[in-house]
């Protein structure tokens, strides 16, 4: 017994030895790789093997492992072929099978797999299933490649963590965890048999999404439904399209919930998905997918919407900073075995918050070119149609679409509000347009050529326009010739902030420089024909220039100079530089601010004045730092002409020092220098010196007419507030008035004094205050006047000279009412008299209609006591 077991021991021993030491006497390239190599070739029609490092075994723990082998997918017929790649492949196998030189595999592990997405497709879809039974299969580390064209490992894959396959009581139970795109996913799945077919039931999630696939597979077809639901599109979209390294769909934004689903068949390598939806809150869509390959598709969906806007988180700048760079990896996505046709349809798309309908899109897919066969549709507003043609290709170095652009309709109001910020006054009945121009895309590049638009009424265009842009900075560059167009019909859009503009935050921070020029001829601006208008905008970062300004207008009006604005990194406030020159320039031209409003009756008459109650508007000069000079020697209205016009000021941390605004009109001349904030709160100092001007043409503002001759005015004011009724309440200061030969129209005061003592009644007096007073005019020969202002009042006296009297005056004027309370006296001496007489009045009312009251007593006192001195006199004088 005891020998038994010494002998049994030895056997034990030397069996297991043998089973250590054997593999490294075997040479398993001769007596395995073959037959392993033939079984994997079993697995499809479409794989052979192409070439294997070296193949190594274990008798311990049976196994053959397979290192670096080297796969070739593809039929025989087929022009191409793509390469599967195994690092290590591990095959577990009975020891007694191993013995006799016929492994037969049990367990299966592959590590490092590189596999074309294509070539699985094909392999499954030609899967021979009683070639290569095995109880396990394991797999990691490995990658599911997406690249079209089945040759490249460079793009994004679907990486494969781990994975495996069991048979549990006949039925394949999967499991496995997926990286795909930028997130994880697990997968699950079951594949047991049903008398003659095998049911499947798997699933792929992540946190936000979940995929699920189900159906029936037998005799190399499978039948099912796939579902794909989640609540977040835009993460699911982007990992998909990152998949083949293109993120394509990266414009795509919206966490929003979705829904996808479809019947799927597939038979031998025909692929059919039907009755395909797709639903979310920005886009719904039905359509059919047929393949008779993996490269050979044909494509019809149709979408009842797609809203853009929502799609991209209602974020503008999505279409710019994240904009899908299809053209950068052309070659990725489109080979030259692919064959596809495709056609779309979409009946309403919302972009820039405008719907546009019936989009229909027909493209072909074939020797690595797309063709535009037909893109029509239909833009807001009435019965404007967009056409695209033209095609994509590829060459070994770029990828580019050339095609020609037509727009042509009947609204070209709602064509430009859609594509510009641009809103009209009113539309016309017929606005018809045409728009025509070649457009060239490549990677990095846009360009529109030979641009043409022409309207009817509405003004004409040529011009083109190039982009070129990488991950670090763009160049825009271009040029537009406008036409015959009435700018007074256009609104810019309030979207468009000029105080956001001023800021220049964004000089800062662009990457990218822009050089476009612009040629305005034969157009209308502020109703004011102009000739030609011409300027270019060079922007690079930190730096903003319009310049070479020329403008020559019908009336001679003309203009040059520039605008410069440039910013520092460390810089708080851009600094800004303008120059204007003009030997004649119009006025209505320019749209200076309302800042009084005028109420009438129905009969058109002034029944009131109000101050302006908008805040300030100061167009982001408060903004800025910098100087402005402006040099117009004729600048001229319909009422005035300024001769010498000069406006020098300087800006600094909101302060706007007013070192000169000086001009001449008519006889006299300007000069005024001050100090404005321009802060929260608005404030202005200002120092003036007016001399001989036309008093019409300054109370014409205030509606007051009738009052000619020239003024001189000198003094200082102050205010603040944020608006021109702040800065008329708040107003303070001291002003000095000196005027002569003022004629005033509709009041005469020396022939009423004359008639005055002629009277014999309070009755004639009072008729004479109320009629007569007001038939001819008084020219004041001289008018001394001071005033204090305080607080929106003015208090003032006043003392003057008419041929027949001389007078003082007080008055109490508040500037926000436009309302007046004065007295006034005229003192003469009546015919015969030695001692003077007066006549006193009250003025109340509005400035513009002032009403005169008079004491009749008093007058009819003064007459009385005029005529008994006078007869005294003469009594005395007989």
């Amino acid at each position: 017994m005891m020998k038994f077991l010494v002998y049994f021991g030895s056997a034990i021993l030397i069996f297991l030895l043998f089973l250590v030491v054997s593999p490294f006497f075997i040479n398993w390239n001769s007596y395995y790789a073959s037959h392993v190599l033939k079984q994997i070739e079993n697995i499809s029609s479409d794989i052979s093997v192409k070439g294997v490092n070296n193949v190594t075994g274990s008798l311990v723990l049976p196994k053959i492992v397979v290192n670096n082998l080297h796969v070739e997918s593809g039929s025989d017929s087929s022009d191409y072929k793509s390469t599967i790649l195994i690092e290590r492949l591990e095959l577990k196998i009975s020891l007694l099978s191993l013995l006799l030189f016929s492994p037969k595999v049990y367990a299966v592990t592959v590590d490092g797999l590189s596999m074309p997405l294509g070539s699985l497709v094909d392999i499954l879809s030609s899967f021979k299933k009683g070639s290569f039974q095995i109880g396990t299969f394991n797999i990691r580390n490995s990658v599911i490649n997406t690249h079209y064209d089945r040759t490249s490992f460079s793009s994004k894959p679907i990486y494969i963590k781990e994975g495996n396959i069991k048979t549990i009581n006949d039925t394949k139970v999967i499991s496995g965890l997926l990286d795909i795109g930028k997130n994880s996913y697990t997968m699950t799945a079951d594949v047991s048999l049903d008398k003659t077919q095998y049911r499947i039931a798997g699933s792929v999630s992540s946190e936000l999404t979940k995929v699920t696939l189900s159906g029936v597979s037998y005799e190399n077809k499978f039948d099912g439904v796939i579902v794909a639901k989640g609540s977040n599109f835009a993460q699911f979209i982007n990992d998909l399209s990152e998949t083949n390294k293109t993120s394509v769909f990266s414009f795509i934004n919206s966490q929003e919930e979705f829904s996808l689903s479809s019947n799927i068949k597939l038979t031998d390598k025909r692929f059919e998905l039907t009755d395909f939806k797709v639903a979310t809150g920005s886009l719904n869509g039905l359509g059919n997918i047929t393949c008779l390959s993996y490269s050979s598709c044909n494509i019809d969906i149709d979408f009842s919407n797609i809203d853009l806007d929502y799609l991209s988180n209602n974020n503008d700048n999505n279409y710019s900073n994240k904009e899908s760079r299809t053209l950068d990896y052309f070659s990725t996505l489109i080979s030259k075995d692919l064959d596809y046709d495709v056609k779309v349809n979409v009946k309403e798309i919302k972009y820039s918050g405008q719907v546009s309908n019936n989009l229909a899109v027909d493209l072909s897919v074939s020797g690595g070119k797309i063709n535009v066969n037909k893109m029509i549709m239909m833009l807001p507003g009435n019965n404007n149609v967009l056409q695209v043609e033209g095609n994509v290709s590829s060459n070994d170095l770029v990828s580019s679409f050339s095609g020609r652009i037509k727009i042509n309709g009947n609204d070209f109001e709602s064509f430009a509000g859609w594509l510009f910020p641009v809103e009209f006054e009113s539309k016309s009945n017929n606005s018809e347009f045409s728009l025509q121009s070649d457009v060239y895309i490549a990677p990095r590049i846009f360009s529109l050529s030979n641009v043409r638009v022409l309207t009817s009424g509405l003004g004409d265009a040529k011009g083109q326009l190039k982009i070129k842009y990488d991950k670090k900075n763009s160049f825009i560059s271009g040029n537009v010739d406008l036409y015959h167009v009435d700018f007074d019909r256009y609104n810019i859009n309030t979207k468009l902030s000029i105080e956001n503009f001023m800021r220049m935050k964004w000089l800062k921070d662009i990457n990218y420089k822009v050089k476009f020029g612009t040629n305005i001829n034969d157009s209308v601006i502020n109703k004011q024909h102009v000739n030609d208008l011409s300027f270019s905008i060079d922007i690079v970062q930190g730096k903003f220039n319009l310049d070479k300004i020329r403008f020559n207008a019908t009336d001679g009006s003309n203009l040059e100079g520039f605008v410069k604005v440039s910013i520092k990194p460390q810089d708080i406030r851009p600094k800004m530089s303008v120059q204007l020159k003009s030997s004649k320039y119009n006025s209505d031209f320019i749209v200076f601010p309302s800042l009084l409003r005028s109420i009438v009756d129905d009969s058109q008459k002034v029944v009131n004045i109000k101050w302006s109650d908008k805040d300030l508007n100061f167009y982001g000069l408060e903004h800025v730092d910098g100087d402005i000079s402006i040099d117009i020697q004729d600048f001229f209205s319909q009422d005035n002409n300024l001769i010498d016009f000069v406006f020098l000021a300087s800006l600094k941390d909101s302060l706007m020092s007013i070192n000169k605004l000086m001009f001449k009109m008519d006889e006299g001349f300007v000069s005024i220098s001050g100090k404005i904030g321009m802060g929260p709160s608005s404030s202005l100092s200002a120092v003036m010196s007016i001399a001989n001007i036309g008093l019409d043409k300054l109370l014409k503002n205030i509606n007051i007419s009738g009052i000619t001759g020239n003024v001189s005015i000198s003094g200082s004011v102050q205010t603040q507030g944020k608006t021109i009724t702040d800065w008329v309440s708040f107003l303070d200061g001291k002003i000095e008035f000196v005027a002569k030969g003022v004629n005033v129209v509709g009041i005469d005061f020396n022939k009423f004094i004359v008639d005055l003592l002629e009277t014999k009644s309070k009755s004639d007096i009072a008729a004479l205050t109320q009629i007569s007073l007001y038939d001819n005019n008084t020219v004041f020969n001289f008018v001394n006047a001071g005033a204090n202002i305080k607080r929106g009042t003015v208090a003032s006296s006043m003392q003057f000279a008419i041929d027949n009297a001389g007078g003082v005056a007080s008055a109490n004027i508040s500037l926000l009412q436009f309302a007046l309370v004065s007295m006034l006296r005229l003192s003469f001496i009546p015919p015969g008299m030695s001692s003077p007489a007066h006549i006193d009045m009250s003025l109340q009312g509005q400035l513009w209609q002032p009403k005169i009251t008079f004491d009749i007593n008093n007058l009819y006192d003064m007459v009385k006591q005029s005529v008994v001195n006078v007869v005294e006199t003469e009594d005395h004088a007989e």
